[in-house]
């Protein structure tokens, strides 16, 4: 049961990182309501990486091909944990 959604969770997650490369740009508002972050080229390619990554992470452990404590399986967390504070800090805001 915990394998399905691991796969279910990790397809879902790698789903909506391409949908997010495929919409081309993503304004999403903050808690300042002038203020916007505006994602395009390599900020969005980098917020749509991390739900990548943490996709395949997800689908890897739930076909039980990588183990949870794996080296590789910290360095994907940590690697898409750092994608989305680059593109959050390359964000132009508007």
């Amino acid at each position: 049961m915990v394998r399905a959604l691991l796969l279910l969770a990790g397809a879902a997650a790698v789903l909506l990182g391409l949908g997010l490369l495929a919409t081309g740009a993503l304004t999403l508002p903050t808690r300042h309501p002038p203020v916007a972050l505006h994602f395009s080229g390599p900020a969005l390619l980098l917020l749509a990486a991390t739900p990548m990554l943490v996709g395949t992470l997800l689908l890897a452990l739930g076909s039980g091909r990588l183990q949870r404590q794996a080296p590789v399986a910290r360095l994907l967390a940590g690697v898409a944990i750092a994608a989305v504070a680059l593109a959050l800090l390359l964000a132009p805001r508007y």
